[in-house]
């Protein structure tokens, strides 16, 4: 899975049963625009994490969506790359 060595290229370690469980689940719809559907909602559907870190009041609740792509499609991945980068240039200073 492309999705899996991107996220394993910035330092985060994938968990083999959550993606075992998400190509499982994908092979369970039948059609193509189930499949398609269903990575869409996986995409767009925010966790319990959004809700804590960034809370909007009752009226925006369907704004989370925006949130979550933002958090994890935007600053998580510049945070992990900054984290990596940082560890990497501590481990050459010091030498």
């Amino acid at each position: 899975m492309a999705v899996a060595a991107a996220v394993r290229g910035v330092g985060v370690p994938v968990d083999v049963h959550k993606v075992s469980r998400l190509r499982l689940r994908l092979r369970l719809h039948d059609r193509a625009l189930n499949r398609l559907r269903y990575m869409v909602r996986t995409i767009i559907t925010s966790r319990r994490m959004h809700f804590t870190l960034v809370p909007l009041p009752a009226p925006l609740h369907p704004l989370y969506f925006v949130v979550k792509l933002g958090l994890d499609y935007v600053v998580l991945p510049i945070w992990l790359t900054a984290r990596r980068l940082r560890r990497g240039a501590g481990a050459a200073g010091g030498r």
